[in-house]
């Protein structure tokens, strides 16, 4: 296993300690900084927590027809704030909670650095519907996925800020959506392919 899903994993085990039974008022910190920022943490909160501290500012997007939510990220302060997935969606599936954390904490620690670079050749497909969601070519390792997945997005849509990321899925099958605020002040919303880097951590998880 190597360093960065080791690092996600010792997270996840933090945050299924301290953040699964969260109460809506709750929340769970770990101290852990973000990836190049020397002061950052990642918070974890469900959404009744998350909106009455006001974290979300109502950045909520909707997950597409057929997909359900398994949380997203937002950050405030120099912190990332990972959001669990709402209770009781039609669908759910036992690992939607630990596949929400893999991700989301990705995201917080490392997706969403605005210096990350990526070739325009290992961004294929236009991310406009989930049906087209890039697909990352040529990782060098799985773990990196979710970080590609963002520089893919900001590749499509060159200048644009980084606002919140969902994960969402359709069965068994993971989709980040990322929603970017381009020079016009207009949202856009990029769909990119994380099954890899999902699936491998479950996989990890599992034994």
């Amino acid at each position: 296993m190597n360093g960065c899903n080791m690092r996600v994993l010792s997270l996840l085990l933090l945050m299924l300690m301290f953040g699964a039974g969260c109460t809506q008022s709750q929340t769970a910190q770990s101290s852990a900084p973000a990836a190049g920022d020397s002061g950052g943490s990642i918070a974890i909160a469900t959404p009744g927590a998350a909106e009455k501290m006001g974290t979300t500012d109502g950045i909520f997007i909707a997950a597409p027809a057929g997909y359900r939510s398994l949380g997203q990220v937002v950050m405030r302060d120099n912190a990332a704030f990972v959001i669990t997935p709402e209770k009781g969606q039609p669908d759910s599936r036992p690992d939607d909670m630990m596949a929400s954390l893999a991700h989301n904490m990705a995201v917080g620690s490392n997706g969403v650095d605005p210096d990350n670079r990526i070739a325009g050749a290992n961004c294929q497909g236009s991310g406009e519907t989930p049906e087209s969601a890039i697909q990352v070519l040529n990782l060098a390792a799985v773990s990196d996925q979710v970080r590609a997945a963002h520089a893919c997005a900001r590749l499509r849509h060159p200048g644009a800020e980084w606002l919140t990321t969902q994960l969402v899925a359709k069965e068994e099958s993971y989709i980040s959506q990322i929603a970017l605020v381009d020079a016009a002040r207009r949202v856009v919303i990029v769909y990119v392919d994380v099954n890899r880097y999902v699936k491998q951590v479950l996989s990890e998880v599992h034994g």
